[in-house]
C-alpha cells in the first residue's frame, strides 16, 4: 500500500532521518514506516496539519491518517511477532483494516506460513 507524507510548510522537514522538501512530498518506503510511528515530531507535525498523510488514493484528515497510522503499526507488529512464531491478537476494531494492509504490502499468512503475492 502506498504511503506518502505531503509537507505543507513553507520549510522543508527532517523526519525519521528523510528530508522532505517544502510544500513537497515523501513516497515512504516500507522499512522506513517503524522510524516514522517513533518519531513524536512527525506524529505532531500530522496533528498540526503540517504533515498530510496520504494512503495512494487521498489526503487524510488528522482524525483518519492517525487511525490509518495505528492500523499500520498494528500490521507491522503482527508480522514481527508471526516471523518470531509467536500468537498474535488483533484488536476487533483493526481486524480487517490490519489484515488489508498485510495483504496490500505483498504479503499473506496462509496457514500460519508467509507468503508474498
Amino acid at each position: 500500500m502506498i504511503k506518502i507524507l505531503k509537507n505543507t510548510t513553507l520549510e522543508e522537514l527532517v523526519r525519521a532521518g528523510h528530508t522532505i522538501p517544502a510544500e513537497g512530498q515523501w513516497q515512504v518506503p516500507y522499512d522506513k514506516w517503524i522510524k516514522i510511528l517513533d518519531d513524536a515530531s512527525l506524529l505532531a507535525d500530522i496533528a498540526s496539519g503540517d504533515l498530510v498523510v496520504n494512503d495512494g488514493d487521498e489526503d487524510l484528515s488528522v482524525i483518519d491518517a492517525l487511525a490509518y497510522l495505528q492500523i499500520i503499526d498494528q500490521s507491522l507488529s503482527c508480522r514481527n511477532k508471526i516471523k518470531q512464531n509467536q500468537s498474535i491478537t488483533i484488536p476487533s476494531t483493526y481486524q480487517e483494516a490490519v489484515v488489508n494492509e498485510i495483504i496490500l504490502d505483498g504479503e499473506i499468512i496462509i496457514n500460519g506460513v508467509w507468503a508474498f503475492v
